[in-house]
């Protein structure tokens, strides 16, 4: 069927060499704005020959990454995703192939797919996966590239415990933990769910896609705090006309204060923000926007030696990252960690909080329908058990 309509689009298109960018984040560079840059720019890229697809997803083509993993892999996307359209597996794959060629049918002038979402980083870890979502693709273009944007893993882990909270984290330290298995709600027993070799460790995501691309067609960036730089060297790298970009005004999916962190876990706690069977709980979703809106203040802290010792765990295979893509730099990442504090002491902040942690409890209850209250606790209990 795929090679069928492969000949179809190619008959269409006179043959013309068609090419794939698939951009695989990494998570907490600035994935949010370069893909609502793609989004806002869809029209004007759509004019120059550039699709960046809504079947897969609208901004963050999640939809796609929930296909790919493996068979009894439930992230917090693929359980929500089955759940809400009651499918399975098999025909929720099936559904994505065939609005996809749909939508491929409706643009026959593409010459370039753009497909974005920094879950490819963090969910999709196994060869199979990795050749599942790129045979998804296989038939259709006749070039890939992929590219990845790294972030020095210290700064990464800060930056990424508020999507942790977001997705139900119930504790308010473990910032340097192996936190894996966080989104996942069910997996089978030999799924290795490990931070330190899938998450941080840049060279093992680079080899994920080695045994299927040239290291030439694997493109690489560092990341910035400059919004406007990192959505153009996105750009540059993918090989898109920097012209037909539409940059966000304001910072996207930005990390939450510490207040709001310390009351998200509290609040995680008693009821996580998705059901038993997957779908998102709209209440807890009501509670994070209001914690998040209300609860400003100052950022998130570490100790600087943990931050150094964190990073230096992963100085063997930054350098070998820095060798075969950046060679002509001393170093893949600048190691300057004065920014962090010698010391942080949280012990008061349960204390300054209860009372605002208490509030949001209360407004938890009071949005929750009155036959789910007397299974608050009990949901919360058989949730962590899980893993």
């Amino acid at each position: 069927m795929r090679l069928r309509i492969w000949r179809i689009i190619e008959a269409m298109n006179g043959g013309t060499a068609r090419r794939l960018v698939l951009h695989v984040g990494t998570e907490k560079t600035g994935t949010t704005s370069i893909q609502t840059a793609l989004a806002d720019s869809r029209e004007d890229l759509a004019r120059a020959g550039i699709l960046f697809p809504k079947s897969l997803g609208p901004v963050n083509h999640t939809w796609l990454v929930a296909a790919s993993l493996d068979d009894g892999v439930f992230d917090n996307v693929k359980a929500h995703v089955l759940a809400s359209k009651r499918t399975n597996e098999l025909r929720y794959r099936r559904a994505i192939r065939r609005r996809f060629r749909r939508e491929l049918e409706r643009n026959p002038n593409w010459r370039v797919l753009v497909v974005s979402s920094e879950l490819v980083h963090s969910r999709l870890t196994t060869s199979s996966e990795i050749e599942r979502l790129l045979g998804f693709f296989a038939p259709l273009v006749d070039e890939i590239t992929v590219v990845m944007c790294l972030r020095r893993q210290d700064r990464l882990a800060v930056s990424r415990f508020s999507s942790v909270l977001r997705a139900g984290y119930a504790h308010f330290d473990g910032v340097f933990q192996d936190l894996a298995s966080h989104c996942f709600l069910a997996a089978p027993p030999d799924r290795v769910l490990d931070d330190m070799g899938n998450y941080y460790d840049y060279r093992a995501l680079i080899d994920r896609f080695t045994p299927h691309l040239d290291r030439a067609d694997i493109r690489i960036a560092t990341y910035t705090g400059d919004r406007r730089e990192n959505i153009e060297r996105f750009f540059q790298l993918a090989g898109l006309p920097l012209g037909t970009i539409n940059v966000p005004d304001v910072a996207l999916n930005p990390s939450l204060s510490a207040d709001a962190q310390y009351v998200l876990s509290r609040v995680n706690g008693v009821r996580k923000p998705w059901m038993p069977n997957g779908l998102r709980d709209k209440v807890v979703k009501e509670i994070h926007t209001a914690v998040e809106a209300e609860l400003k203040g100052k950022p998130r802290r570490v100790p600087r030696g943990e931050a150094e010792e964190f990073f230096d765990r992963f100085r063997a295979s930054n350098e070998w990252v820095r060798e075969r893509y950046f060679p002509q730099e001393d170093r893949l990442f600048g190691e300057d960690f004065s920014d962090y504090p010698e010391r942080t002491d949280y012990d008061l902040l349960e204390d300054r909080l209860s009372g605002v942690t208490a509030e949001y409890l209360r407004r938890l209850e009071s949005l929750v329908p009155r036959r789910c209250r007397r299974s608050l606790f009990s949901f919360a209990w058989g949730a962590s058990r899980r893993f």
